[in-house]
């Protein structure tokens, strides 16, 4: 039977083993005490001390990567952050050559570089490929524009301002010190102007002709010509890293025309095939252009070009479906209803819920029976997040923004069901089963559109999933400055 208790944290610091310079010995659960203080102390003073040391992250402990993180004065969403500014924000930037802008800290001591990259936007607001974009470049290929996006990990600024004469002389110019704060905690970035220094650090990997992404979190592999069709997903951290997690991710639209019966349906396994054919791979996060292609009778009938975005804790997928004549098809629909799931494989003992239940920072506990809990969770436009601890090492913050205008009527989709079989996934039940359930669309607009937001933290922290939901709305503010009014300032 479902437990129904309180939020609480994962609890308990005990680590044990022993660990050397030679990481690539490491296992999981062997770093020790002492090591694991050493690791915290290197990871202060190099932002990027965890990818360039990735056996170390697959050997600690939940516990062990917890208290990391909050020794590094972050919360648990401001960790997996990325900061985006557009050009117009800071614009001293608009005009710079791509190549001549670049981001540095003060950690450790000094000055350093750090991973970053700049993405040129298109008129329509998507990232900008030049091989492949449907639009045009928003302004001049090469320069930052007033749309354009710099991009850098929030988790990689520094502690404290730059002084040259504690930290040491740069090559290039500061164009501006930011000062980010956030939960009481001040954290400084600096954008340089021809500074050669560049960190190679790559927190992001994916390689369009396979499918495959390598994150530092986690790594998946995908069906190229379906990208929605999942074929491995694993976490690179937690006890459980060679075993697949994820089953698919899977959508589905079905209606009856003028009678409820029968039912037609277009489906991302048959019907609606979201192909990949461009990835732009940078060090923060990797953009890909999805051709969804509309299949009836396994004939082509149309296409839709969206973005999908990867960051080393994080996808970001838009969903949008425009059919032609759809302003005609609504008047003969019956019943239409779409719905979006996440299918995990075997998450026995984790711990769900949903910002509509009866106790949103409560949970329920996944062991293949429904507690009242599950079976009164809701969500709805303004409440729609959804939540599952895996007790593995890693949580899922799932979020799903939809305009308003439809559905008529929004449902939680849950299944706990360890012999719920669909024809669609490659390892039978529902283990959990997590998603949205949309049901009937306003008459004279076919209009679904939809952004899933899936983070994947360590944990979302003390104060649960809801606190962590309102940390996404509300990240890490920033303001920018001269640097020479900060000199000033200080002398």
């Amino acid at each position: 039977m479902f437990l129904l208790k309180k939020f609480m944290i994962r609890a308990g610091f005990g680590v044990a083993g022993l660990w050397s310079a030679n990481t690539s010995a490491l296992s999981y659960g062997t770093v020790d005490a002492a090591a694991f203080e050493q690791a915290v102390a290197a990871y202060r003073d190099d932002p990027t001390y965890l990818v360039k040391n990735l056996e170390l992250l697959r050997a600690l402990t939940p516990e062990q990567l917890s208290q990391a993180i909050e020794r590094l004065d972050m919360t648990h969403y401001a960790y997996l952050h990325p900061v985006v500014i557009k050009g117009k924000e800071v614009p001293e930037l608009v005009n710079q050559p791509v190549e001549n802008v670049s981001v540095m800290v003060v950690r450790g001591g000094r000055m350093q570089p750090i991973p970053f990259q700049i993405d040129e936007m298109d008129q329509k607001g998507w990232v900008y490929l030049p091989e492949v974009s449907p639009n045009k470049a928003a302004g001049t290929h090469g320069k930052i524009d007033s749309l354009d996006e710099l991009v850098f990990m929030y988790r990689d600024a520094g502690y404290e301002t730059y002084v040259p004469a504690k930290h040491g002389e740069i090559e290039g110019q500061i164009v501006k010190e930011l000062t980010f704060q956030h939960q009481g905690k001040a954290r400084y970035v600096y954008l340089m102007q021809s500074d050669k220094q560049r960190n190679p650090a790559d927190y992001v990997s994916f390689d369009v002709k396979t499918g495959v992404s390598k994150n530092t979190y986690y790594q998946f592999r995908t069906d190229p010509a379906n990208f929605l069709d999942f074929q491995d997903f694993r976490s690179n951290v937690g006890p459980r890293q060679d075993k697949r997690v994820l089953d698919a991710i899977y959508g589905e639209l079905e209606t009856g025309v003028i009678t409820a019966w029968p039912k037609l349906r277009f489906n991302t396994l048959d019907n609606i095939r979201p192909e990949l054919i461009f990835v732009k791979d940078g060090p923060v996060r990797a953009t890909g252009l999805l051709k969804m292609r509309i299949v009836v009778a396994n004939i082509p009938v149309f296409n839709i070009l969206t973005q999908v975005t990867i960051y080393d804790q994080g996808i970001i997928l838009p969903v949008s479906i425009q059919i032609p004549g759809g302003e005609v098809l609504t008047r003969l629909l019956n019943q239409p209803r779409f719905y979006l799931a996440l299918d995990f494989n075997d998450i026995q003992g984790g711990r769900v819920n949903a910002a509509g239940s009866q106790d949103p920072d409560g949970y329920a506990v996944v062991d293949g029976q429904l507690s009242e809990l599950e079976r009164t969770a809701a969500i709805s436009h303004e409440k729609n997040w959804l939540w599952m601890d895996s007790r593995l090492g890693w949580d899922v913050f799932a979020r799903f923004d939809i305009p308003p205008g439809w559905p008529e009527q929004l449902l939680l989709l849950y299944q706990d069901d360890p012999n719920a079989v669909t024809p669609w996934e490659d390892f039978p039940g529902a283990s959990p089963r997590i998603g949205v359930d949309a049901r009937g669309f306003p008459v004279g607009k076919l209009d679904i559109s939809l952004t899933v937001v899936l983070w994947f933290p360590d944990t979302v922290g003390a104060g649960g999933p809801q606190r962590f939901d309102e940390e996404t709305r509300s990240p890490p503010r920033w303001v920018a400055q001269n640097y020479a009014a900060q000199v000033a300032r200080a002398d």
